[in-house]
């Protein structure tokens, strides 16, 4: 079993023991808004996310993200949520970057 804590979502958490679906899918499954103008197919970087505790649980990044964090659209402690899935069971602590939250949703610092 792991479970995502969104920490500057009122520390909102998920509990799954899905390891073959990607991390946005298993957030928009239990009703929580997060960007991602691509539609999840890995094409953009809006649905980018903070890893702050748990990057060792996730799968390696892909090409796409790669070349992402060679341009700076990403930098070291950030995923996308849409081309990551767990490997292993644990506790990911993620946020929303501040330049991809939604404006509808109130988040704290």
């Amino acid at each position: 079993m792991s479970q995502i804590v969104i920490q500057n979502l009122k520390k909102r958490k998920i509990n799954t023991n899905r390891k073959d679906m990607k991390i946005l899918r298993i957030i928009h499954e239990n009703f929580i808004d997060w960007l991602h103008s691509c539609g999840g197919k890995g094409k953009c970087t809006s649905c980018k996310m903070n890893v702050l505790e748990g990057k060792e649980l996730l799968n390696p990044p892909t090409d796409f993200e790669i070349k992402c964090l060679s341009r700076g659209l990403l930098i070291d402690s950030q995923r996308l949520a849409c081309s990551c899935h767990f490997e292993n069971d644990g506790n990911l602590v993620i946020s929303v970057p501040r330049d991809t939250q939604m404006k509808h949703l109130v988040y704290e610092e």
